[in-house]
């Protein structure tokens, strides 16, 4: 009898597992979710778990990567990690009693202080029941970007940034230190004018000024404009002299006056145009002329004081004369002649006798 034996080998190839790691993705949850990692060391994942903080909506995702002895690695799926997404939500409930906490027991508190004092007292404001008392700055108002658009310091000195609107007939009442009203500015119907679309007044009792730049301020300009277009302007320029000036018309180029004024002159100029006009004085006098054909009637001086200005020269004045009594005296008057600071009528030959010149002065530049 043959005996025959038959043994099956099988051979199993095993790797052995060398390590499991958790890797951490934290990002914003707006975001899709992130895709499986195919790398050893994939960007943004790390293997430390990141610990929630107030206030965070962001999402935290998790993956496990299998390493083998071989050096080989294999990754699992993508998840969101829930003990990160309840701490989340655990704090938003949280932070939403708090708010409905917080008005409840401001109101309790409140109604309880006035019940009982009927005065509710800090360092920075007063309540009580004639309103609420802000005092030592304490006021800020912010706006939903957190920028402060209102705000008040210690002194009473009130800081606004952006618009203020006002609807309807409204007036804003100006009292001087001792609390009486000095003027007030007013959006309202003015008598006789029709809302179209309103009508800005500003008045001051006794007096009104409206003033630019300071005594360090070397040009400084006001501009009345109506419907874009320049009705006047005033102004000053130090920078080329003491230069005041008003004028009317487009930007106060039409019509106006420019003063020329230094410690020891004063000058003022009708312009018209960009151009002065001459400064111009007219008269008569009478002259005494013995045994001569012209006669002395003005100095720099003295047409200076006729024209109410300065610096009159024979370069820019001029001076006509005329006989204004040919009967009293049978002469005729020639010209004016300028001879070392004086202005004298000259005459067509020489006499003895007194005779009417009437004048006219012009300073043209």
């Amino acid at each position: 009898m043959t005996v025959k034996a038959k043994d099956q080998v099988t051979i199993i190839d095993m790797t052995d597992v060398q390590s499991v790691v958790v890797y951490y993705l934290l990002q914003l949850s707006t975001l899709a979710a992130p895709a499986k990692p195919t790398v050893a060391s994939p960007n943004g994942w790390s293997q430390t778990e990141p610990t929630y903080s107030g206030d965070d909506t962001k999402t935290l995702y998790t993956c496990i990567k299998t390493v083998y002895g071989d050096g080989s690695f294999e990754w699992g799926t993508v998840n969101v990690s829930s003990t990160y997404d309840a701490a989340k939500s655990a704090y938003n409930k949280a932070q939403s009693a708090l708010l409905k906490l917080e008005p409840d027991a401001l109101t309790t508190t409140i109604s309880t202080a006035l019940s009982g004092s009927n005065t509710i007292t800090t360092t920075k404001f007063v309540m009580d029941k004639n309103g609420l008392l802000i005092k030592n700055g304490g006021l800020s108002i912010q706006n939903n970007a957190g920028t402060t658009v209102l705000s008040a310091d210690s002194a009473g000195n009130l800081t606004i940034k952006g618009n203020i609107q006002m609807m309807g007939s409204q007036s804003m009442r100006v009292d001087n230190a001792s609390g009486t009203k000095v003027g007030e500015i007013a959006f309202k119907q003015i008598t006789g004018q029709t809302w179209s679309p309103g009508a800005l007044k500003i008045m001051g009792y006794d007096y009104t000024s409206i003033e630019t730049g300071d005594t360090t301020t070397s040009k400084c300009f006001v501009r009345i404009m109506a419907a874009g277009c320049g009705l006047a302007m005033f102004g000053q320029d130090k920078s080329i002299g003491q230069k005041p000036f008003f004028g009317f018309g487009q930007n106060g180029s039409l019509l106006g006056v420019e003063i020329d004024a230094s410690s020891s002159s004063y000058d003022e100029y009708m312009v018209y145009n960009g151009k002065r006009f001459p400064q111009i004085v007219a008269g008569s006098m009478v002259v005494t002329v013995s045994n001569s054909n012209s006669a002395p009637i003005f100095t720099n001086t003295q047409i200076n004081l006729a024209l109410g200005t300065n610096g009159s020269t024979n370069t820019n004045t001029a001076v006509f004369v005329s006989n204004g009594d040919g009967v009293a005296a049978n002469v005729h008057c020639q010209d004016a002649t300028y001879l070392n600071g004086t202005w004298w009528v000259t005459f067509d030959r020489v006499f003895s006798a007194t005779v009417r010149v009437n004048y006219l002065i012009a300073q043209f530049a």
